[in-house]
């Protein structure tokens, strides 16, 4: 057995409480958690990983090269997924895999078939292009778990959810250096479901942070289903208060309370 990769998965246990399973590499060799020593609260996000308050079920915390997801086996779905891009001299990609992949670290195994013929993109998480361009093409291959993926609508997916995509990993690691990005899906009790395993959210959340002369910065977005494609960005600008609301998270647990209470009470007043 590799202790070496065995380490950090018994540290991803021990920080998170909520968890109930392991990051284990599948028979297939897909997928494969974090082979580093790094603290995951460091690794993908700025202020620790996002605390379940109210999220009315289990999760399962899954570390993988480029991104973490806490994984919901009764949704279908990740609850949330954290991901940091930082600048590199070269954006050098590869070509995609031509299907989504079953996470065998799930109960559920949810399949790429299992969206066929739903009306419904299966929407990255973490984001191809971003973790390809700074991992390589392993990570790549993991950000096609169907643990880092949601229904999506065709027009957001394509179009509003991919702009955002591109200037994280372009413009805004370009600006900033280093980008810590929070996303997720948002429900309602009413919502319909993919078959029986996949529940369809309502919204999509997003929260983007970086330093600015070492002061926090944070952008944050709750964007509907239904959108067509060309809406503006800044029509969904929101609190990252008003998402934890939504979500029954909790994020940037390591902040200082009333400096969390003051930053993400904020909506920002336009795009950066």
């Amino acid at each position: 057995m590799n202790l070496r990769r065995l380490f950090p998965i018994l540290l991803l246990l021990l920080l998170a409480s909520a968890c109930t399973k392991n990051a284990t590499v599948p028979a297939d060799g897909v997928a494969h958690p974090i082979s580093t020593n790094d603290d995951p609260d460091q690794r993908y996000t700025y202020a620790g990983l996002p605390e379940s308050v109210d999220y009315p079920h289990p999760l399962s915390l899954l570390a993988y090269q480029g991104f973490i997801t806490a994984y919901d086996e009764i949704r279908g779905n990740p609850a949330w997924v954290a991901y940091r891009v930082f600048a590199v001299p070269e954006y050098i990609s590869t070509a995609r895999p031509s299907r989504f992949l079953t996470d065998e670290n799930t109960e559920n195994r949810i399949s790429h078939d299992d969206y066929t013929h739903s009306g419904y993109d299966r929407g990255h998480m973490a984001p191809n292009f971003a973790i390809v361009t700074r991992f390589g093409s392993e990570a790549q291959r993991e950000t096609f778990l169907m643990t880092n993926i949601i229904p999506q609508r065709p027009a957001l997916n394509r179009n509003w959810w991919a702009t955002a995509e591109r200037r994280i990993a372009r413009d805004y690691s370009e600006m900033y250096d280093q980008v810590w990005v929070i996303i997720g899906p948002v429900y309602q009790e009413t919502g319909g479901w993919i078959g029986e395993t996949v529940k369809i959210p309502s919204h999509n959340f997003m929260i983007i942070m970086v330093e600015e002369e070492g002061k926090l910065k944070m952008m944050a977005f709750l964007v509907d289903q239904e959108i067509s494609g060309g809406d503006p960005h800044a029509m969904y600008l929101v609190s990252v208060n008003q998402i934890e609301e939504k979500t029954g998270l909790n994020f940037n647990p390591f902040l200082e309370q009333a400096f969390a209470d003051s930053i993400e009470s904020l909506i920002s007043p336009d795009l950066w």
